[in-house]
């Protein structure tokens, strides 16, 4: 009976450590992703702190476009972080819960960021829409380029 209770509680410390262990695996591939992202969204900035993304704005809508899978991960490090906290000690407690909060604060600044971006990429968007037409004066041809925003003359 003692041996049955021991190999018990040796179970359930093996799964509380593997559910620790892949919580701060996850952890890590969220912040990870955070700071690559960050730098990434950053590099679309100039030295004065504007947005500059000199024809490279399909790549800046590539690099949003990852932001909803990359919420249902965080959601998802989230739950597996609150399942980790009901199995660990006070004295753990408190660094899984400073880890959960400096994960949700990085994603909300991030996050903050990429609606600027996103903002911006409207606003260019918008304003090449209005230039899509092709006109034609008394000499030459002008008709968009592939991002609609510069002209060629033919």
């Amino acid at each position: 009976m003692c041996l049955s209770l021991c190999q018990v509680k040796v179970k359930e410390s093996e799964e509380s450590i593997g559910g620790h262990e892949s919580f701060h695996v996850s952890l890590l591939n969220v912040e990870k992703w955070l700071m690559i992202m960050r730098q990434k969204l950053e590099s679309y900035r100039s030295s004065t702190g504007e947005w500059s993304l000199d024809n490279r704005q399909q790549e800046a809508e590539r690099a949003l476009g990852e932001f909803p899978e990359k919420e249902l991960q965080l959601h998802q490090t989230e739950v597996q972080g609150q399942g980790v906290l009901e199995r660990t000690s006070e004295e753990g407690r408190v660094h899984i819960l400073r880890d959960m909060k400096h994960l949700r604060e990085s994603w909300m600044a991030l996050h903050d960021l990429s609606l600027n971006l996103f903002r911006y990429t409207t606003l260019i968007r918008a304003r090449c829409k209005t230039h899509r037409i092709r006109y034609r004066t008394q000499e030459r041809l002008f008709i968009p380029d592939q991002d609609d925003c510069h002209y060629y003359i033919l």
